[in-house]
């Protein structure tokens, strides 16, 4: 073999390598442009939230999304990122990520929903619904995520991560629900 031969060869390689990395990489969702180590990166900063290993190809497009997002203020039958409700955020979420749109408030949600009670069963992308207000069947929504965490618009802080076991939100949980 010709050292010119040779050398294309290893530069054709080198090139199917890279197109190959970028493929993979746009079909997790990451945006043209994001590098493989910004997307891990991003990916590690929301694995000390939910304490659980979380995978490019089946994660990074939720977590992607809920990076965006988190931190924007609540605001009641808002849905922009100046302010967004609970059921706004479910409903962008799964529309987002999972390609479903679900209805916009947050017992449409609930009534529209395959549920289930017990949460060992929760999958991440799962609704999972609360009551806070006296006499409403429901009166929360958030998305599960992993390990017991999930995200939500809180009245009080926004777009954050909470975990599910917490008191407050044990006491006000109705069920969970399957998107379909």
């Amino acid at each position: 073999m010709s050292k010119q031969f040779k050398i294309f060869a290893f530069n054709f390689i080198v090139m199917m390598v890279s197109l190959s990395s970028c493929t993979s990489l746009h079909r997790a969702g990451v945006p043209e442009g994001m590098r493989r180590l910004e997307a891990n990166e991003l990916l590690k900063k929301y694995e000390v939230k939910v304490k659980a290993p979380l995978s490019l190809k089946k994660d990074f497009r939720l977590y992607y999304i809920i990076d965006k997002w988190y931190g924007v203020p609540y605001g009641y039958g808002q849905a922009s990122i100046k302010g967004i409700d609970c059921s706004g955020f479910t409903g962008m979420l799964s529309l987002e990520v999972y390609n479903k749109k679900i209805p916009r408030s947050s017992i449409d949600q609930y009534q529209r929903s395959q549920r289930f009670k017990r949460q060992r069963r929760l999958k991440q992308g799962n609704l999972v619904f609360f009551t806070f207000v006296k006499g409403k069947e429901v009166s929360h929504v958030g998305m599960y995520l992993k390990n017991g965490y999930f995200v939500h618009a809180s009245s009080s802080k926004g777009v954050i991560i909470s975990e599910l076991n917490q008191k407050y939100y044990q006491n006000g949980y109705v069920a969970s629900g399957k998107l379909r």
